[in-house]
């Protein structure tokens, strides 16, 4: 068999499911031809592959593993003593994983030695990518110099459109675009900003169209025009999100892929707009979906606020408020759902179900914090609510369970079915929730002491 032939075509599929950000095909082809390459006893060969890895984890903002896979790409070409294109895309995308990292000055450096490399060879192609790296580093830093950003850009750009490869440019032009606008070119920006997200879109390359499409939002918005504004986030948002659910690792790995500065702000500028609009239970979806702890820090309270029926007597915001407001919103959309289905509209009865699993997780949350807060109550975790999430589906659906916990001063109701799980937190003494359970055994016993257990306040709000 021709190993290297076969290494090669795999290194090439490879490159091909990196463009349409199917990164766990492309980590698989480059991991294959690796080994290949290793079996063949081949160090500079392994090279490339390591490489591409190494770019595939940058642009699934793995960045300490992107900074290993390319420092020992680079380290290869040093131990062969080999100064060609090799060390010099080595040498660059080194740069490239710093200025992820924003370790400005190192990656200054690495991009300056990929320079004058590029120089020597006269390599049009690795230059406009050193081009591209100064841009971002001007344009990023803590001191931005958007003038010098825009300049680098744009001779990036005039290189990258005498060449075929499309995903380099249209990354450029984003760039550009942010650029441009932090310059005070807004026109010139807004047109740079287009071309790139049509590029990305006609491509199929999301993750080069979710940025531009993000900024031009925010010209919208400055010109007035919100609701192209909120469209336009929407679109950047699902843009994102199907980079993200490409990512390879799981949960953490697409958590971690969410935490980038520019990406919390996209979730940030929907919410905001949402909520502006009082469109609070979207708000609050995109805001489940953001994965940023900090954003729901910063919109949690005025989310809440929106369903409450009020606060405390002194104005201030309670734990029991919150759950209020919450368990007010549960209440409204298990009711919708039932409508929609009721009327056989399938489309919004699915809407509404995804909207209620937003809120019954937030809900579930409050009450996790309210129970780890009980020391009484914090030994019995795991959480019986999510134990039920978990357990539902097998549930017949004719079947309702109910269970919970029992702290000091109240009592933590949960009950679930098929469909869906509420809970419920009522003020109640460990006594009275006994002496309750005790009334409870007698209706099942004897269904004519039901109206001893309804003739008490919590034993109604039980029985309802």
């Amino acid at each position: 068999a021709n190993l290297w032939g076969q290494a090669g075509a795999l290194n090439g599929l490879g490159n091909l499911a990196e463009d349409r950000a199917d990164y766990a095909a492309a980590l698989d082809a480059y991991a294959r031809a690796d080994s290949l390459y290793d079996a063949l006893g081949s160090d500079i060969a392994r090279a490339g592959p390591i490489n591409n890895a190494g770019v595939v984890h940058l642009f699934q903002g793995d960045y300490a593993a992107a900074l290993g896979a390319l420092e020992r790409t680079r380290a290869i070409y040093e131990a062969a003593g080999q100064e060609d294109a090799g060390l010099l895309v080595a040498e660059l995308n080194v740069a490239r994983a710093l200025l992820e990292q924003q370790r400005w000055d190192e990656a200054s450096a690495a991009n300056a030695r990929a320079f004058a490399l590029a120089e020597r060879f006269g390599l049009d192609r690795i230059t406009a990518a050193v081009r591209y790296n100064d841009g971002r580093i001007a344009l990023e830093r803590p001191e931005p110099d958007p003038a010098a950003a825009a300049a680098s850009m744009r001779r990036a750009v005039v290189i990258l459109e005498t060449t075929d490869e499309q995903s380099r440019l249209t990354e450029a032009l984003g760039v550009l675009g942010r650029a441009l606008l932090a310059n005070g070119e807004a026109g010139a920006a807004e047109t740079m900003l287009e071309r790139a997200a049509t590029l990305a879109s006609d491509l199929g390359m999301p993750q080069h169209g979710w940025e531009p499409t993000y900024t031009l939002a925010l010209i919208r918005e400055q010109q007035g025009r919100d609701a192209e504004a909120v469209a336009l986030l929407r679109q950047a948002v699902e843009a994102m999100e199907t980079v993200r659910a490409r990512v390879v690792g799981g949960q953490e790995a697409q958590r971690r892929f969410a935490e980038g500065g520019p990406k919390v702000r996209v979730y940030e500028a929907l919410v905001a707009a949402l909520i502006e609009q009082g469109q609070t239970e979207e708000s609050r979806a995109y805001l489940d979906r953001s994965y940023s702890d900090d954003l729901r820090a910063q919109f949690g309270d005025p989310l809440l606020l929106a369903a409450a029926d009020g606060t405390s007597a002194d104005g201030t915001v309670t734990e029991a408020d919150r759950l209020r407001a919450l368990q007010a919103t549960v209440d409204q959309l298990e009711t919708e759902r039932a409508q929609a289905r009721a009327a056989g509209q399938t489309a919004r009865a699915e809407a509404l179900a995804a909207r209620l699993s937003v809120s019954q997780s937030e809900y579930r949350a409050l009450l996790d914090d309210e129970i780890r807060n009980d020391p009484a109550l914090a030994r019995r975790l795991p959480d019986a609510a999510r134990t039920l999430q978990q357990e539902r589906r097998d549930f017949p659906d004719d079947l309702a369970v109910v269970t919970y916990l029992v702290g000091e001063s109240r009592l933590f109701l949960f009950v679930a079915t098929q469909d869906s799980v509420g809970a419920e937190v009522l003020n109640a003494s460990v006594d009275e929730v006994q002496e309750l359970v005790q009334d409870l055994r007698r209706v099942i016993a004897t269904p004519t002491a039901a109206a001893a257990v309804r003739s008490g306040s919590l034993g109604g709000e039980v029985a309802r």
